[in-house]
């Protein structure tokens, strides 16, 4: 949603008043009272949390007595404003005192107010405060009202954290020094679409209209369903308008993405859970944001980045019925009427289809990965952007002026004039060179002693075909089957499967197709197949070790790839195999999908290649018996440096450890592209390092026939590997594999980093590389 004129009024004289004031009395006294005035509201109160002392102290208010600043103190499990800081959610309460949570203090004199909202201050995911506006009657605001309320929070948190007030909660010595609002500054986060941006920001603060859904009831259940019923076929009207519009524009595979919109919005599953929530009495609305939030919340869970990126569409999807059911504009009114770089929480699909290159020069974001559909609309319209940047709306604000670096994720705010002008230089230094990666798409991947390394390309859905042929790859590596499984309710039957692999197989002009079987479990939970709590997930039921129970499931999905076999070269891959024994009873299983699709005279290739994913350690330590059994492997390095190494990356106290340069994880990758060699087979890597150029020379010089990854990568991997020997690659491998540490491992490899950013080709020392 982009704010209205009032409201973007508001905001830029909140603004203004933050600038001007004095100190930080006068700034926060000022902020309640312009937003008591500006809200209509009886009173207005600002919260801070002293983490000291570990209470929750008014420091402003508008409509409360001024004697109750600094006396009235609370814990976080006490009072409304408690259960505002310790849920992290806004709170909206009619009869507020009847409230089990209320806490009174005669000296506030707030029981003539019966509404309570409350919005927390958030900071770097943590709060640190609370806004609180009161009215005496029984009041209802709207999904704006609210949204512009957590806005006004956003940019009250910035202050708090810019003047570090934390530090300083005793109270009557809360002072602070005129901060200094456009000051210099640099963000860092994860680069999604390559190039550089430069412009005023547009700040749009998080729209989270789903996040405002409060818990509401009705008796008129036919009503509800009705209305329910009305929304998805509203939504599923506008959905189908917007993909015609994108692919007039951008192409077909563009317009795939909103494929996930629609398949959700006639999921029947989805529809059923939402009705069941309204005949239990709850309205449209909230059964909608509960089931969404639902769906969401198992998405987020998922260790697969990729995958994890599809929480977009489902809020996307949340959000346009949300805003159908409430009355409001939907996802397709963000309109941008100034040119400048878009700052925000995230950006849906919807958002991104209504960019324009002529008004958004880049886009900077809190949310959302690389790998995002809105991100990947943005990489196809042109447009740079940065991910992942968590401070981002406390230090932001609009008008400053803002360099976005989509190649390092850096994000310069207000930078100075040699900062300007060396940006200029590398902008025209970077569009030259992506004329040279485009005039190099078509050229092999070969060293410059001939040898010849597969590209492949990492893919989810339809949609990423187009970036895969764009960048050149010489296939689909790994293409990823979850998603389908993942978006539904119910598991899709063999003939969607087969008609969704059939057009991954056909949109690829005859190259390779790999296919992986369902790869699900741990993180990627899926709620109907009964996939039990465990306690260690990732070593659990999960994967094939699930679809070798589950044997139905498994032979369905294997008939619909020998099905779609027939209309190109494709490949089975079969994930975290850890034993013999499991390959036995895959390739049983094989035979019998085959025999069950000659008995039925269904058209299929029966001669599919089968290889394995190597991802944990016992699979390497087979690899000499299972390259026997097997057509090829594919070497997932994420899951194997992660078992091998009992490291969880996403843990921040021991991702440190998280290193696939560390030998023991050379040795295990040597191990298996020897016993590939031996047995005559191709193997690929297709994990994380397959798409940074300084892994190149070991993977090759390792034996890695093919390397799998995201498809933006393919250009400086296939540069990279024009500049160097095989000779080389082979020499430094020994090397490394004597190594007995990780530096060890990057020292070897640094005269090839220098080759490949100086692009000048130079015999690596001895020193360097002794046999």
């Amino acid at each position: 949603m982009v704010p209205t004129g009032d409201q973007i009024g508001l905001l830029e004289r909140i603004t203004r008043l933050i600038g001007e004031s004095r100190d930080f009395r006068e700034t926060v006294d000022n902020i309640v009272a312009l937003v008591k005035n500006e809200m209509h509201t009886d009173a207005c109160s600002l919260y801070l949390y002293d983490e000291e002392q570990n209470q929750l102290i008014l420091v402003a208010t508008e409509g409360l007595t001024s004697d109750s600043i600094g006396k009235v103190r609370m814990k976080p499990s006490e009072g409304l404003t408690g259960l505002v800081f310790e849920s992290r959610t806004p709170l909206v309460i009619q009869d507020a005192d009847k409230h089990p949570r209320f806490l009174y203090f005669p000296v506030t004199k707030e029981e003539r107010f019966r509404t309570f909202l409350g919005v927390p201050l958030i900071s770097r995911r943590n709060p640190i405060g609370v806004l609180v506006v009161q009215d005496s009657g029984k009041r209802s605001y709207t999904t704006q009202e609210l949204q512009l309320f957590n806005t006004i929070a956003g940019q009250v948190a910035g202050v708090v954290v810019n003047a570090r007030l934390l530090r300083e909660l005793s109270m009557g010595s809360l002072t602070l020094e005129k901060e200094t609002v456009h000051q210099s500054r640099m963000l860092h986060g994860t680069p999604a679409t390559p190039g550089i941006a430069m412009g005023p920001a547009i700040v749009i603060a998080g729209t989270e209209e789903l996040h405002y859904v409060m818990e509401e009831r009705s008796e008129d259940i036919e009503t509800e369903g009705e209305l329910f019923e009305k929304a998805l076929s509203n939504a599923k009207t506008e959905v189908e308008r917007l993909q015609v519009r994108v692919q007039q524009q951008l192409g077909e595979d563009d317009a795939a993405i909103f494929n996930i919109h629609l398949m959700m919005l006639e999921d029947q599953g989805f529809a059923q859970k939402v009705d069941e929530m309204i005949n239990t009495g709850f309205t449209a609305l909230y059964a909608v944001k509960t089931i969404v939030a639902g769906y969401m919340k198992s998405f987020e869970k998922i260790d697969d980045p990729y995958l994890r990126d599809r929480v977009v569409d489902i809020e996307d999807v949340g959000r346009r019925l949300s805003a159908l059911l409430s009355g409001t504009t939907t996802g397709e009114a963000l309109r941008i009427d100034e040119s400048g770089i878009l700052v925000s929480r995230l950006i849906t699909p919807s958002d991104a289809a209504n960019l324009s290159t002529q008004m958004v020069k880049g886009v900077a974001t809190t949310g959302g990965g690389h790998t995002s559909h809105a991100i990947i609309l943005a990489r196809s319209i042109g447009i740079p952007c940065v991910v992942g940047i968590e401070e981002l709306l406390d230090i932001i604000h609009p008008g400053d002026f803002l360099i976005v670096d989509g190649n390092t994720g850096n994000v310069f705010v207000n930078p100075d004039e040699d900062i300007i002008n060396e940006y200029n230089r590398l902008m025209k230094d970077y569009n030259q060179h992506v004329v040279e990666l485009v005039k190099e798409k078509d050229l092999p991947a070969v060293t410059l002693d001939g040898h010849k390394v597969g590209l492949f390309a990492n893919v989810g859905l339809l949609s990423d075909l187009k970036l895969t042929n764009f960048y050149g790859a010489d296939g689909i590596g790994l293409y990823r089957t979850e998603l389908p499984f993942l978006a539904r309710n119910v598991l899709p039957e063999e003939d969607e499967q087969y008609r969704i692999y059939r057009k991954m197989v056909e949109g690829t002009g005859g190259k390779p197709v790999t296919i992986r079987t369902l790869d699900v479990g741990a993180d990627k939970n899926i709620p109907y197949l009964d996939l039990t709590a465990e306690e260690n997930p990732f070593l659990g039921w999960r994967s094939i070790r699930m679809c070798l129970e589950r044997a139905d499931i498994f032979k369905t999905q294997l008939r619909a790839i020998m099905r779609s076999a027939r209309h190109g070269v494709v490949r089975i891959l079969i994930p975290m195999i850890s034993s013999m024994e499991e390959i036995y009873r895959v390739k049983d299983l094989i035979r019998e999908s085959t025999k069950e699709l000659e008995k039925s005279g269904t058209p299929h290739n029966p001669n599919v290649p089968v290889g394995i994913m190597v991802e944990v350690p016992s699979a390497a330590q087979l690899a000499g018996i299972l390259a026997r059994e097997v057509d090829f492997f594919a070497i997932g390095t994420n899951d194997l440096t992660q078992y091998t190494l009992a490291v969880d990356r996403n843990n921040r106290k021991v991702a440190h450890l998280y290193d696939p340069m560390n030998p023991a994880i050379l040795n295990l990758i040597y191990m298996t592209t020897k016993a590939a060699r031996d047995a005559g087979i191709p193997v690929a890597v297709c994990g994380e390092i397959a798409s940074l150029p300084i892994w190149t020379p070991l993977l090759v010089g390792l034996g890695v026939t093919d390397l799998s990854m995201n498809a933006a990568s393919i250009p400086f991997v296939k540069r990279a590997l024009r500049l160097i020997k095989y000779e080389d690659c082979h020499r430094a491998a020994r090397r490394a594999l004597k190594a007995k540490t990780s530096a060890e491992v990057r020292r070897i490899l640094s005269r090839f980093e220098q080759m490949i950013a100086t692009k000048v080709y130079f015999t690596p020392g001895e020193t360097d590389m002794v046999q």
